[in-house]
């Protein structure tokens, strides 16, 4: 046998065991784990969605809002007027006016990309069907929009 290879037996034996042991301080591992679940704890729940109206990212045409439903044949008139009045606020709410613009002498609103004038009909899609908006008063600052005998204003 050489004598080299009692040598380079016993480096191989001391190189196994070194590599064996962890060089990780248990401790320190435990602390540091312990103070993630601290600080994350709180964030496995998710944040409260922001109102959809008061939300400034939202884009045009993204608002679903459940529509109530009225028991049918009690007051159909009045029924008729409550519809009318919520599809209303419901697409007033989706549409996006962008300005006013006076195009040959005559008022027109910029909607959604595109423009429209006083007795246009505005087509606006909801969840469950499109609503036709008729455009009544263009002001410089407002705008009204009908629906039946439903109005509302929008100011900008």
């Amino acid at each position: 046998m050489t004598p080299r290879l009692p040598f380079l037996l016993c480096l191989l034996l001391a190189a196994g065991t070194a590599a064996a042991d962890p060089l990780v301080n248990t401790k320190l591992l435990k602390r540091t784990q312990e103070r993630i679940a601290t600080l994350y704890h709180s964030h496995d729940q998710r944040p409260v969605a922001p109102e959809e109206r008061s939300n400034p990212f939202r884009a045009g045409g993204d608002v679903a809002m459940p529509l109530q439903s009225t028991l049918p044949g009690e007051n159909p008139a009045a029924d008729a007027s409550a519809r009318d009045a919520l599809l209303l606020r419901l697409a007033s709410a989706t549409i996006k006016v962008t300005g006013v613009v006076n195009i040959a002498g005559r008022m027109h609103i910029a909607v959604n990309q595109s423009t429209y004038r006083e007795g246009a009909v505005i087509p606006v899609p909801l969840p469950h069907e499109t609503v036709f908006l008729r455009v009544g008063a263009i002001t410089s600052k407002s705008v009204t929009l009908r629906l039946e005998e439903a109005e509302v204003t929008l100011k900008f």
